[in-house]
């Protein structure tokens, strides 16, 4: 059986996670929630460069709204949500949560 073809969102996120990681920032809600979480920076970026989108809002304007699960390097499953600005090649991340039972 093949595995299910990732969707464009998600492929966009692991290039841009792999090649403009310095155009991710976080906001003050994501630094404490990582804080909180005891998460690197290092973990949160692999989250995000193996992760997959599960759920995608147009904005008013340009960007976007995009939930992303991951896992970090020890196994720890995290839902962030980010605000996507595709044709600026940004990314800001928002919230970090930690998925709990998986």
């Amino acid at each position: 059986m093949a595995l299910a073809k990732p969707s464009v969102e998600t492929v966009f996120l692991r290039e841009f996670a792999e090649t403009y990681f310095t155009e991710i920032s976080l906001t003050i809600s994501a630094l404490t929630d990582r804080e909180q979480l005891g998460i690197g920076l290092a973990d949160v970026l692999y989250a995000l460069k193996n992760g997959h989108v599960t759920e995608t809002t147009k904005e008013e304007c340009d960007g976007a709204r995009w939930t992303v699960l991951g896992v970090t390097t020890e196994g720890v499953a995290l839902q962030m949500r980010l605000e996507v600005w595709s044709t600026m090649y940004r990314i800001r991340l928002l919230r970090i949560g930690r998925i709990n039972g998986v």
